[in-house]
């Protein structure tokens, strides 16, 4: 589209500036490929103004989804992390919680400590206990427990089964 379409449509939309708006309208009655031009631009409008505009159907976002899901290719969840990074974030989840959980148990903020060591670690020890409380320790140090039990006993049950058949 160039300049003079785009003057045209900016006069039919409403836009113009009196000054550009009376330079088209001079235009219009001494140019003839000018005023054929407006012509059809202006028949343009008038088509384009009486047409309902589309609205797109209620299950637009869905339909949409859908084919863009459909043409992704599925990956397992297992295949987005490697398996080490899996087991080392197991591993370090494991230890953090079990290291909470003896901390919760064993280490007690009123209890008489001599080294400076006990001191900064029963210190660091009641300003976390004082954030999270014990109930919330012992759940998790439980849940933790009950996960590394059914996953030992599901290796053991896979090893047995394999060793059976």
């Amino acid at each position: 589209m160039n300049a003079e379409q785009m003057l045209i449509w900016k006069y039919l939309d409403g836009e113009c500036t009196e000054a550009e708006r009376k330079a088209l309208e001079a235009r219009y009655f001494t140019d003839a490929l000018f005023k054929q031009e407006w012509e059809r631009c202006k028949a343009l409008h008038e088509e384009l103004q009486r047409q309902e505009p589309e609205q797109p159907s209620m299950r637009f976002q869905t339909n949409l989804l859908e084919r863009v899901f459909q043409n992704l290719p599925a990956r397992p969840v297992q295949e987005l992390l490697p398996k080490s990074a899996v087991r080392w974030l197991a591993g370090l989840g494991s230890a953090a919680v079990a290291l909470l959980g003896w901390a919760a148990v064993f280490v007690s903020p009123a209890a008489n400590s001599n080294s400076q060591l006990d001191r900064v670690v029963d210190s660091a020890v009641t300003k976390f206990l004082n954030l999270v409380p014990y109930s919330t320790l012992l759940t998790l140090l439980l849940v933790t427990a009950t996960l590394l039990v059914l996953y030992l006993a599901d290796k053991g049950l896979t090893r047995l089964r394999r060793a059976k058949y």
